[in-house]
């Protein structure tokens, strides 16, 4: 029979180890770093990216519900590597690495301290500090707000569209590109923030026009935006300009 997940994770002759403060904040560092080796193991994998793209229910919005998301792309890509074997080498460092994060999880639940498992989960990160991965983050938000008054291109409000999260934001730099005024979200001029206030709040309110705005969002960051169509276009401007030089 082959080996759930679990079997690769579970704790040995329940064996517990007492750890201080610093031990249990190192062990939440090396967790972290092994969730995203196995993010980053998963990473073109379709029906993997689409798991953490997933939006969470309220009570999943949670640092044990990002790890739980996680758990579900790794087991997703696992399934897809017995398909396509192109994928299988992503598939299994994605299993190898999560393997080692529960495994420092049940450590934890099994110190001396006897944190219990979804304790634990959180134990890993009750501030978020830098993140490498923000697709399992962005999906847990409503709404993305972005009052800046200065903005080159506006990537960060491309990557929430790209969750499906509508975005709210000043209308400076790039966002009048990215940001479709009443079908995307909202565009206010700077320092107008009361009213992106109220918009936010009337969008909030009106589930329907929210969950359109949000698909919205989604079907113009990958249709516009996505690599296959801008790269061709840096690559068409460079040999226009590097032509025009010479």
């Amino acid at each position: 029979m082959e080996p759930t997940t679990f079997d690769y994770f579970a704790p040995r002759d329940n064996e517990s180890e007492r750890l201080s403060a610093k031990q249990e904040k190192e062990m939440a560092r090396r967790i972290r770093a092994a969730e995203k080796r196995a993010r980053d193991a998963i990473r073109g994998i379709d029906v993997a990216e689409a798991e953490l793209r997933k939006r969470p229910k309220r009570a999943e919005r949670t640092r044990a519900g990002m790890v739980d998301r996680l758990e579900s792309a790794v087991e997703a890509a696992w399934k897809a590597a017995k398909q396509d074997p192109t994928v299988r080498a992503q598939a299994r460092k994605a299993k190898e690495a999560w393997a080692e994060s529960e495994s420092l999880r049940w450590r934890l639940a099994m110190s001396g301290r006897r944190i219990a498992h979804g304790e634990a989960r959180k134990l890993a990160g009750p501030f978020l500090g830098e993140q490498d991965q923000l697709e399992p983050l962005l999906s847990c938000a409503d709404l993305f707000l972005l009052p800046s008054e200065q903005e080159s291109f506006g990537l960060t409000a491309l990557e929430a569209m790209n969750c499906g999260v509508p975005v709210i934001a000043t209308d400076i730099g790039g966002l009048p590109e990215l940001v479709v005024h009443g079908e995307t979200g909202y565009l206010f001029p700077i320092g107008e923030t009361e009213r992106m206030a109220e918009a936010a709040v009337a969008l909030l309110r009106d589930h329907e026009q929210h969950e359109i705005f949000g698909r919205k969002a989604r079907d113009r960051a990958v249709q516009v935006f996505n690599a296959r169509q801008i790269i061709p276009q840096y690559e068409a401007f460079y040999e226009e300009v590097l032509q025009s030089s010479t």
